[in-house]
């Protein structure tokens, strides 16, 4: 940690150890030094002293952290799902579901990293609780509950699948209406789900294994809205069954793979070209935080276990298959290259096992560097952090708040505090609305 960092690190703590008011710490600009500072010591890789901040944080100042927890506990929440320390993380997420209007906008890449280990029901319970209270709230956008209908819907449809094949008679009236409950319309429970209730009764009980074969496929695969909808269902059927992978990750892989075919309307072959695969990844890379690349990482290291599956069904040759892996080879690469410093953070993918078309070395070896990237030290940087404070200031309010007599480098404090409260608020616009 480099010297202006530690400092300012322990004159947050040192802060801290004097129970502050929070009314003085919320009045003042004491919650961008905190979330900026975090972020400092997460690109330093000082995980330890991230955590010791945000539990003092929340002990100290309640009501301080109450305010400033989506900007807080969102790393830890992260950090404790890589560790697989779920009791940890599920502490973090409380205050998103007690609160679920404040952090919204930043409890949804969490629940998407939720769902991507695999996680499916605690990604259903926290999609059931904060359902209504988001479709309530008054201070947020019409409609923002629809982030969490996908988590809800593939939880439900898989309990369904399953209760079928376990020879019980599981009630689909009972399941659509309480799909229903989720804001799906009349419409669609009666023109889409009888439909996907069919696939997956013939999936369950008829012991058909794929809804086509390579000729079916070949005949029927320009109706395109349907028919690759139907072999989805095979497709989650045969991750679940064979990797113990849930419908919702499939889905993700499985859908945004779809917009790959569609680029050059290649699905009756699954044949793609690289500047499809690149065009559509690109399209789900986050414009500021490539730490939320979290849906780019799922399509390709996904991809080959679509391949797995269309060759064990014959639905796929070997030069489409072989082709195709090349693609994946170097876009792995440049997503691997964007992200090196934070490949820890995408390990999920490696939580789903190893595809039968990628070779066990290379597996083995991708996933280490993945892991290797927890601990390695930082890359230098060239160009200083964009802050929303001057750490002038930054410093400057530390000392103010501990009773130290330092001047600040600029005017007078008030207006400084006054113009940084307007930054902060104009900050806090701008990260709701990357993110």
């Amino acid at each position: 940690m480099n010297s202006s960092l530690e400092g300012q690190f322990e004159q947050i703590m040192d802060l801290l150890g004097q129970s502050p008011t929070d009314h003085m710490l919320i009045e003042d600009d004491f919650g961008t030094v905190l979330v900026e500072t975090k972020e400092e010591l997460i690109r330093e890789k000082k995980y330890e002293e991230v955590l010791q901040l945000v539990k003092t944080t929340s002990q100290v100042i309640p009501t301080f952290y109450a305010k400033e927890f989506p900007y807080l506990s969102n790393f830890a929440v992260e950090y404790y799902l890589y560790k697989r320390e779920m009791e940890k993380a599920r502490l973090h997420l409380q205050p998103f579901v007690q609160d679920p209007a404040t952090g919204f906008d930043l409890f949804i890449p969490l629940l998407n990293k939720i769902r991507f280990y695999n996680l499916n029901d605690v990604a259903f319970k926290l999609s059931h609780d904060m359902y209504q209270p988001i479709a309530d709230s008054d201070r947020l956008i019409s409609g923002a509950e629809d982030e969490l209908v996908e988590a809800a819907f593939y939880y439900l449809i898989q309990e369904y699948y399953v209760s079928l094949k376990n020879g019980q008679r599981p009630s689909w009236d009972k399941l659509t209406a309480t799909l229903q409950q989720y804001g799906y319309d009349d419409y669609i429970v009666k023109t889409e789900f009888p439909r996907f209730q069919q696939n997956l009764a013939n999936l369950a009980t008829h012991n058909k294994r794929v809804a086509y074969n390579k000729t079916e496929w070949t005949e029927q695969s320009q109706e395109y809205h349907n028919t690759y909808r139907d072999l989805f269902w095979s497709f989650a059927v045969y991750m679940l069954e064979q990797r113990d992978i849930s419908f919702d990750i499939s889905a993700d892989i499985w859908f945004q793979f779809s917009k790959v075919l569609y680029q050059k309307k290649t699905w009756s072959t699954f044949s793609f070209q690289l500047s499809s695969l690149e065009s559509t990844v690109q399209k789900t890379l986050h414009p500021f935080y490539s730490t939320e690349d979290d849906s780019a990482f799922s399509l390709v290291w996904g991809t080959p276990f679509i391949y797995d599956f269309l060759r064990e069904h014959q639905l796929a040759n070997d030069e489409a298959i072989r082709k195709s892996l090349q693609h994946i080879q170097a876009v792995k690469k440049q997503l691997m290259k964007r992200n090196r410093e934070d490949l820890w953070r995408f390990t999920f993918v490696h939580e789903w096992g190893r595809p039968t078309i990628i070779p066990e070395e290379e597996f083995l070896k991708e996933r280490e560097i993945f892991h290797q990237s927890f601990s390695a030290p930082p890359k230098r940087r060239t160009t200083p952090p964009l802050k929303t404070v001057k750490e002038s200031d930054q410093l400057s309010l530390l000392g103010q708040l501990l009773g130290h007599d330092s001047k600040p480098t600029h005017k007078s404090s008030s207006k400084n505090v006054a113009k940084n409260k307007k930054k902060r608020n104009q900050a806090n616009k701008q990260r709701r609305k990357n993110r």
